[in-house]
């Protein structure tokens, strides 16, 4: 059963009954074909619309009635995933028909609540999809990877919907080396780059892309790769322009500062983050480092160019929930500052080191 609450007033909204076959997905009829989050909502701010999938159905749902839009859920062959846009009533959703004669796999732009379809592109033989909204509703990335016709022509691909634009142009794309492994991607928040970690899992290779050429021409141009990266995680800056690249695992959680304009190392240090949190204005970052060694124990604040402002070194087990909920209290008040003394005052600040620099860089 799931049932939807409006947290205001307590009410009962809507109740779903069914067992894990009615939630399945596509040609899935078991409860590992769920897929997860069972409901998801439009990325309207107002919350306009909440929608789920069931297998070869999408229903869509109005938060005025909590009815379904058109009085019927959108029926689509085959779909196994769907995803909304962060700011505009679309849904790209994913089809794999690898089994059906009639019908093509691919990936296709609805528009809520009219259900007009607004672009698709079809991809053949495919084995795997992922999509990745920009922040912004710009731009739309699809990464697939086509069965292969042997052993070794594995490889991935890419397709790049140009939301804004007119007509939604799609422009395809791949790697130098195509066989790469993509561990990673991620778009830049109010921006048009994009980064990806391919390549071998314990040396990999980090690039940055542009969805813009150095003549301010549309169409993908490469900014540069960098080699034999200790990082599998991608953070950027809420405000773009900055990322951190991350190792977690093997990597010890090792951190890279990099500043995406200027191609060039910030910082580096060997923190044993587990959690990264950046704060909303994209001057600050917050790491929770790992438990089990005395390196990584503690939580650190840092500049976004990777200076190191507050050090709490030691935090317990049971502690270990409470500051990680408190990372990202600091950055929602207006004086996050004083939260964090509010904090030492109540646990003791260990070893505190605090240094209350602004850097060049913020301004």
């Amino acid at each position: 059963m799931l049932k939807i609450f409006d947290l205001r007033t307590g009410e009962l909204k809507i109740n779903f009954w069914g067992s894990g076959h009615e939630f399945a997905t596509g040609d899935n009829a078991g409860i590992s074909g769920v897929s997860w989050p069972v409901v998801r909502w439009s990325g309207i701010n107002d919350d306009i619309y909440f929608s789920r999938i069931e297998k070869n159905v999408i229903s869509i749902y109005e938060t005025k009635t909590f009815a379904p839009i058109d009085g019927k859920p959108l029926r689509v062959e085959n779909v196994l995933d769907f995803s909304w846009s962060p700011v505009d009533p679309i849904l790209a959703l994913f089809v794999s028909a690898h089994d059906s004669a009639s019908q093509s796999s691919g990936v296709t732009l609805i528009k809520i609540p009219s259900k007009e379809e607004l672009k698709h592109k079809n991809l053949f033989n495919l084995s795997d999809c992922k999509i990745y909204w920009h922040s912004e509703g710009d731009y739309l990335a699809v990464i697939f990877k086509p069965f292969p016709e042997t052993n070794t022509s594995k490889y991935t691909a890419f397709a790049f919907f140009k939301i804004k634009k007119p007509g939604i142009p799609i422009e395809d794309f791949e790697l130098e080396n195509k066989n790469d492994n993509i561990i990673a991607f991620a778009w830049e928040p109010k921006g048009d780059r994009f980064a990806i970690i391919h390549g071998m899992s314990q040396k990999p290779d980090i690039s940055f892309y542009s969805m813009r050429s150095a003549q301010d021409k549309a169409g993908v141009s490469k900014l540069i790769t960098l080699k034999g990266m200790q990082a599998n995680t991608l953070f950027w800056s809420p405000v773009g322009r900055f990322i951190v690249l991350a190792g977690y695992g093997g990597f010890s959680g090792q951190l890279n500062f990099y500043d995406v304009d200027a191609l060039e190392t910030l910082a580096t240090d060997q923190f044993e983050a587990k959690n990264i949190e950046w704060s909303p204005s994209g001057r600050y970052l917050a790491t929770l480092g790992s438990l089990s060694t005395e390196m990584g124990k503690g939580i650190k604040i840092w500049s976004f160019c990777g200076k190191l402002l507050y050090q709490i070194p030691r935090i317990g087990v049971s502690q270990k929930t409470m500051v990680t909920m408190a990372c990202r209290q600091w950055w929602t008040t207006t004086n996050w500052l004083l939260e964090v003394m509010a904090y030492l005052e109540i646990y003791g600040d260990n070893g505190l080191q605090a240094t209350m620099e602004d850097d060049e860089l913020a301004t």
